[in-house]
C-alpha cells in the first residue's frame, strides 16, 4: 500500500468517526444529514469505513467479555441506521488463514483501534462525560479543576480570549483558575455563568439551571431576569437586575448581568430567575462526598437525583405524588437506602420491578 493511499484511508477513517460522534451526540440537523448522506455518496469506501466503525464500536465488548483492554470514554446511543446490502465483516475478507485464537485477537484489536479513534475524536472536540452513577475529576489546560457528577456531559472550548464549557447535560464543580484576560464561562441552557477565579456548582435540571456560589463571585446571565419586588434588604449591595452595572472583587456586571457572591444561589428556569435565601452550600456540594441531601424537596426532585445514580429509575405513577416532600440524607452508592425510606411511608406505595422501581399512591 502506498504512502498516498494510506493516508487517504486514515482521512476517511477519521471523517467517519467524525460523522459517528454527531449522530451519537444526537448533533445532527436536516442540513447536517444531508451533508453525510452527500459524503457517503461521494465514495463507497466512505460508507463501507462508517459501517465497519459502527458495527465495531457497537459489538466490539462482546469480543472482550474478560474486559481486558480498558475503555474509559462511552459515547450516547443515536447512532444513524442505514438500510445497505450486507458487507463482509471487517477483518473477515483474507486470504491469509487464521487461527481462531488470531481471529480473536485481530477482531479485539480492531475493536480497540475503533474505540481510540472516536475517543480522539471526543477529546479533541473536548468532551467529557460519566454515566449513571459514575463521578469524574478532570483537569482543564488552564489548570482549572472540575468535578462532573454523575450521568453529566460538558463540552470545554478553550481560545485565546475566553475559556468556555458548555454544560449539556448534569451538575459539575468548577475551581476556576484566577486568569483577568480570559473569563471563564459555563453555559447551561439559556444560562451563562461567567467568573475569573472562583468556585460555583452548576447543576442542570429539567426544570431549569442552578447555580451556587462557593467561592468568590459570579455574573449570570438569564433568559429572565429576578423580578424587581424579589430585591428587598436582604439583597447585597452590589445585585443588579438587567441593564444595570457594578464591580466588585475584580467581577464587573455587564449590562444584562446579575452578581452571585459567595453563599448565594440562582435558580434560572424559563419564566423566572429566583434567589433562595440562606441555602444550604453543604447539602449542594454533597455529591462530591457520595452522599444525597434533600430538604423539602419534591419527590420530582428527588427521582430525578436518584435516577443519576440508579440503572432502575424511580417513575412516579400518581401525579398527585410528584409534590410530595421528602427529607433526609442518603448514600449514592446504595439507592437501596432511598427505596426503604419511602417502603416506610404509609401514604405511598413502592414496587420493584426488572426495569423500574414504581411508585404509587396508597389507596
Amino acid at each position: 500500500m502506498t504512502t498516498e493511499s494510506t493516508k487517504l484511508n486514515t482521512q476517511i477513517y477519521e471523517e467517519a468517526a467524525e460523522w459517528f460522534v454527531d449522530f451519537r451526540e444526537g448533533d445532527v440537523d436536516p442540513a447536517g444529514r444531508r451533508r453525510f448522506a452527500q459524503w457517503l455518496r461521494t465514495s463507497p469506501e466512505h460508507m463501507r469505513a462508517y459501517l465497519e466503525l459502527a458495527a465495531i464500536y457497537n459489538e466490539g465488548p462482546g469480543l472482550d467479555p474478560e474486559h481486558r483492554w480498558d475503555v474509559t470514554e462511552a459515547a450516547g446511543t443515536n447512532v444513524v441506521t442505514l438500510k445497505v446490502a450486507p458487507m463482509e465483516p471487517i477483518l473477515a475478507a483474507s486470504h491469509v488463514a487464521r487461527t481462531p485464537q488470531r481471529s480473536y485477537f485481530a477482531i479485539a484489536a480492531s475493536f480497540v483501534i475503533a474505540v481510540v479513534l472516536v475517543t480522539w475524536v471526543y477529546s479533541q472536540r473536548g468532551l467529557y462525560a460519566t454515566e449513571i452513577g459514575e463521578q469524574r475529576s478532570i483537569t482543564l489546560s488552564d489548570g482549572t479543576n472540575v468535578e462532573l457528577n454523575a450521568k453529566t456531559r460538558l463540552r470545554v472550548m478553550f481560545s485565546d480570549h475566553a475559556r468556555a464549557v458548555r454544560l449539556i447535560e448534569g451538575q459539575a464543580l468548577f475551581q476556576v483558575t484566577k486568569d483577568p484576560n480570559r473569563p471563564f464561562i459555563v453555559e447551561s441552557e439559556n444560562t451563562r455563568v461567567r467568573a475569573v477565579g472562583t468556585q460555583f456548582d452548576v447543576y442542570r435540571r429539567t426544570t431549569g439551571t442552578t447555580v451556587t456560589v462557593v467561592e468568590g463571585r459570579v455574573a449570570i446571565t438569564s433568559p429572565s431576569p429576578m423580578p424587581t419586588d424579589q430585591v428587598g434588604a436582604d439583597a447585597p449591595a452590589d445585585f443588579t437586575t438587567r441593564g444595570a452595572s457594578a464591580k466588585s472583587h475584580g467581577i464587573e456586571a455587564h449590562p444584562g448581568e446579575f452578581l452571585l457572591a459567595a453563599g448565594e444561589q440562582a435558580v434560572v428556569t424559563a419564566n423566572a430567575t429566583l434567589r433562595p435565601e440562606n441555602p444550604d452550600i453543604a447539602a449542594v456540594t454533597a455529591w462530591t462526598q457520595r452522599r444525597l441531601v434533600f430538604a423539602g424537596a419534591t419527590l420530582s426532585q428527588v427521582a430525578e437525583e436518584f435516577n443519576r445514580y440508579n440503572e432502575r429509575p424511580l417513575t412516579i405513577e400518581s401525579p398527585e405524588l410528584r409534590t410530595l416532600q421528602i427529607t433526609g440524607i442518603f448514600s449514592s452508592t446504595d439507592p437501596d437506602a432511598l427505596v426503604r425510606f419511602l417502603k416506610v411511608r404509609s401514604d405511598i406505595v413502592v414496587t420493584e420491578r426488572a426495569d423500574e422501581i414504581l411508585v404509587t399512591r396508597r389507596q
